[in-house]
């Protein structure tokens, strides 16, 4: 009997993406067969992030998939099974009897087979014999090959054994920085000064807390991976750890302001370990809390509030759960209207589990035990629910975190704006009408969501409302779907939703063949545009631009204050050349550079980068512009308002000293 997955009604609702994966599987004889390539893209959303493949079907018109079917299915399904429990073809089965199954599509017959992600125990997921030559990750563009240095770091976190308890051969208690020794002892002993810990010498205290180790073999106390992070000198950590960089920022996001206002990063003027950073870095970040004091019953101030706790839960949360073997880097970045946090390496826990609480797992034992020490971290995982309250209690929007795979990072952005800010909730109702106002609180919270941030996934959402059931969930999108409030975009990890903006009228001004559009409107007036604040005036067969406008006059171009320029038109087109005339990219970093090439010429909208690029403007906003604007390499030129009608991206210009982060 044909079973349905939950997840779909048709597979033509799918499309070959990040975690869709289309194979025709009809072997010599055109009965069905399971194609070679399969156990690739197997290992690959095993060791990702998951995915779906389809056997049976082909790429369509617009990337949507079509059935063409598998006339002997059972026997195609029964090969599969026998093949993914052999030892000799795939190192470990972890699907269940309801991941793979067989699909009725307009009466043709597919197979249908849900990969989940591998837990970290059990990766990396390889073929055959050999994971060095076998094991395979999920890439936008396809399915490659794993460096055998991620391979190795897919080993190293499926150890029981904390990253960071290791000894570091050759490293002792000299390299570490005494300033530090010294702050550390007296921010302990202030934190708990009747701690037995406290008790002995220097060396005798960092033994305690793990950042030193006697060597059983040799006798000798030395210094751990945990205890040079947090404790090192500069020298010391740039022996050990050459790929090892800190990077905090102040930044304005703001076109034609400094990059950032303030910065703290691994430059050699300091220590430059993790304890000192946490020093440097936490006063800067509560700062600017307009956070209203509290009286506690002796009528004392309190000034540490929740909000406080929960930044200081964040950035310890960072420095004790990043990958320090992977060659990206900490950064954390303080903006006007949020907080963003990331580390190199992804959640070792489902997201589900890290909202729930409970469970914890730091990749980092010996840092997160410090920090419990100090009083700044949670143990038991309740770290991130109390960073959930707090921002709840602030009626702020919720904290979003993302579990990203390329590069392998964890993002927590923390916003300080409301979840139903005035000004979008006006725009949405003038959108919508009194509709808008007919649905629950929740409705509400999704649409103008939906509205702020461009687009919402299913898991964004069971962050924001996170009294709701999953399932609760999935049926408040459907409701919105069905009344036309939002529309759907792929399946799985890749789908998202955005806004469905209705039909515009024909009540449009046209008296004297003139258009009024308000705000930023097109006014045509006697056979001329004008365009108000910043506006396009055609007069006499010319074009005026004003305050960084293009004239166009006697057929000349001229730059003036910023104009744009016919060669850079040209810069443009060479630059897209090589990735327009072709679909795939055989590294993903070409096409970001190429994109950040193009908006260092000028500003550039995502319909123009599509254009442009030959590509789909929402699938270069979703797969890397997003991406980049996230990692700070492109800003926007309205940060204040995503949706403005004139949004474009900008390349950030980096200093000098930013190739090393």
């Amino acid at each position: 009997m044909a079973l349905k997955p939950r997840d779909f009604e048709s597979i033509t609702e799918l499309v070959e993406d990040f975690d869709v994966e289309a194979k025709a599987a009809q072997g010599r004889d055109g009965k069905g067969a399971i194609p070679k390539s399969i156990w690739e893209s197997y290992s690959a959303f095993a060791n990702t992030a998951g995915g779906w493949i389809i056997l049976g079907a082909d790429e369509g018109p617009g990337g949507r998939l079509v059935p063409i079917g598998i006339s002997e299915p059972e026997d195609v399904l029964r090969n599969f099974w026998n093949s993914i429990n052999n030892r000799q073809q795939v190192s470990s089965n972890i699907l269940t009897n309801d991941d793979a199954v067989v699909f009725d599509e307009s009466g043709l017959q597919v197979i249908v087979i849900r990969i989940p992600q591998a837990e970290r125990r059990t990766r990396p997921i390889y073929i055959g014999k050999n994971p060095f030559e076998g094991t395979f990750k999920r890439n936008y563009e396809g399915d490659y090959h794993c460096s055998d240095e991620e391979i190795r770091r897919m080993f190293a976190e499926a150890s029981e054994t904390p990253r960071d308890a290791t000894i570091v051969d050759g490293f002792t208690f000299d390299d570490f920085e005494q300033d530090s020794i010294h702050a550390f002892r007296n921010r302990f002993r202030t934190a708990k000064p009747e701690h037995p810990f406290l008790q002995g010498d220097d060396i005798e205290l960092f033994r305690q807390v793990g950042a030193l180790q006697r060597n059983r073999t040799t006798g000798s106390t030395q210094a751990t991976r945990g205890g040079l992070l947090l404790f090192g000198s500069h020298i010391a950590l740039r022996e050990a750890f050459p790929h090892f960089f800190l990077d905090y920022r102040e930044e304005r996001n703001e076109p034609g302001f400094p990059r950032w206002d303030d910065r703290v990063c691994s430059d050699g003027t300091w220590s430059g370990n993790l304890f000192d950073f946490y020093r440097k870095v936490y006063p800067r970040l509560v700062s600017e809390l307009r956070i209203p004091f509290q009286i506690n019953e002796e009528g004392y101030r309190i000034d540490d509030t929740p909000i406080h706790q929960a930044i200081r839960e964040a950035l310890a949360n960072t420095l004790s759960h990043a990958d320090y073997d992977a060659q990206t880097n900490i950064i954390v970045q303080k903006q006007p209207d949020r907080f963003i946090f990331t580390n190199p390496g992804r959640l070792r826990l489902p997201l589900e589990k890290v909202l729930h609480g409970g469970t914890s797992d730091p990749r980092n034992e010996t840092i997160h035990r410090v920090f419990l020490l100090l009083g700044i971290a949670e143990r038991a995982g309740s770290g991130i629910p109390k960073i959930l309250q707090a921002w709840k209690e602030q009626h702020w929007r919720a904290p979003q975190i993302e579990d990203l795979t390329e590069p392998e990072q964890t993002r927590l952005t923390l916003t300080t704006a409301s979840l139903l800010p005035k000004d979008a909730v006006q725009e949405v109702q003038a959108i919508f009408g009194a509709s808008f106002n007919q649905l629950t609180p929740d409705g509400r919270i999704i649409v103008v969501t939906a509205f702020l941030e461009g687009n919402i996934t299913h898991e964004r959402l069971s962050q924001l409302l996170g009294t709701l059931h999953s399932r609760d969930v999935t049926l408040l999108l459907q409701f919105l779907v069905r009344k036309d409030f939002l529309e759907k975009q792929g399946i799985g990890r890749g789908s998202y939703y955005q806004i469905l903006f209705p039909p515009t009228d024909s009540k449009e001004d046209k008296e004297e063949g003139s258009v009024h559009k308000e705000e930023g409107s097109v006014h045509k007036e006697e056979g001329s545009v004008h365009k108000e604040e910043g506006s396009v005036h055609k007069e006499e067969g010319s074009v005026h631009k004003e305050e960084g406008s293009v004239h166009k006059e006697e057929g000349s171009v001229h730059k003036e204050e910023g104009s744009v320029h016919s060669s850079e038109d040209e810069l443009l087109q060479v630059l897209a050349v090589p990735f327009a005339s072709s679909k795939r990219v055989s590294k993903r970093e070409l096409l970001e550079k190429a994109i950040l090439d193009m908006c260092r010429i000028r500003p550039l909208s995502s319909e123009e980068l599509g254009n442009l690029l030959n590509r789909k403007p929402e699938s270069l906003r979703i797969h890397y512009l997003r991406h980049l604007v996230h990692s700070g390499m492109l800003t926007l030129r309205y940060p204040e308002r995503i949706t403005h009608p004139m949004q474009a991206y900008i390349t950030t210009t980096f200093d000098s000293d930013d190739s090393t982060s």
